[in-house]
């Protein structure tokens, strides 16, 4: 599959917590084999929008959530450790 993805943030620091808004559009083929024939397809929706934050726990640690409700819908939560 190939996917080409452009994005749009904003969001404003208060102290450990830094909620923002988010856009993105995307697009581009998607291809693979089903039952031994190539298929090709592409997204039902070509856009996404919703908001997340993410919060500093540690000095060197982020936990993150994200909720896409318009066009693609998602939800994704994340940890992250600075080296």
């Amino acid at each position: 599959a190939f996917d080409a993805r452009a994005g749009a943030m904003a969001g404003k620091t208060f102290g450990p917590a830094t909620p923002y808004a988010v856009a993105r559009v995307f697009g581009g083929p998607v291809s693979w084999t089903l039952g031994g024939d190539d298929v090709s397809g592409g997204d039902a929706h070509h856009y996404t929008v919703g908001a997340g934050a993410s919060l500093r726990i540690a000095r060197r640690v982020n936990l993150a959530a994200e909720g896409m409700a318009l066009g693609e819908r998602s939800a994704t939560v994340s940890a992250a450790l600075a080296l």
